[in-house]
């Protein structure tokens, strides 16, 4: 089990499964923020169990976190992490959120399942249900379907046949580290 960083009482408890695929895993320092329904922010929460080699491929991960927050549905999660350590690369694939308080003990889940990058914000809402329509934060959209176009890149290998994924982007899909 993580511990209270800050050395208050924990009143939150975040469940992190790390994905199960190559180079998923990560050292780097990761870190997170929850908002309430009424857009009240928690502090800046370090994931980090001293003594326990977190966010392993395949692991689940767990913390007992002061978040501060007022009784109250969750509205959101903020989660990053640093360019750290060796292999700071990272998938997540969801974070549960558990608070601990007797007059507010709901379950959230957050599905992630994506590579958070180093030091870029990851806003999830509960579930993952939003439309593009919806969304609070197009930018982070707008981000996310950029760097998939730049992973994706498509070309015509002769006249008259459809795009396929240029030779340059499948080699980089599947290198060998």
């Amino acid at each position: 089990m993580g511990n209270s960083c800050s050395g208050l009482p924990s009143d939150c408890e975040l469940i992190v499964k790390t994905g199960d695929v190559k180079g998923a895993g990560t050292d780097a320092n990761v870190y997170c923020a929850l908002h309430n329904e009424d857009k009240t922010r928690s502090r800046d929460v370090n994931l980090d169990c001293k003594w326990k080699n977190d966010f392993e491929k395949g692991s689940v991960d767990h913390f007992k976190v002061h978040c501060g927050l007022p009784p109250g549905p969750l509205h959101k999660i903020e989660i990053w992490r640093d360019d750290s350590g060796i292999g700071d690369d990272w998938y997540v694939e969801w974070i549960k959120v558990k608070k601990l308080n007797p007059q507010d003990s709901d379950e959230v889940i957050f599905p992630c399942n994506r590579w958070v990058k180093a030091e870029r914000k990851l806003t999830l809402t509960p579930y993952d249900c939003v439309l593009p329509q919806f969304d609070e934060n197009p930018e982070q959209r707008k981000q996310e379907l950029e760097d998939k176009r730049e992973l994706y890149r498509l070309s015509r290998k002769a006249p008259g046949i459809p795009k396929q994924v240029s030779d340059s982007v499948f080699g980089k899909l599947f290198e060998v580290n």
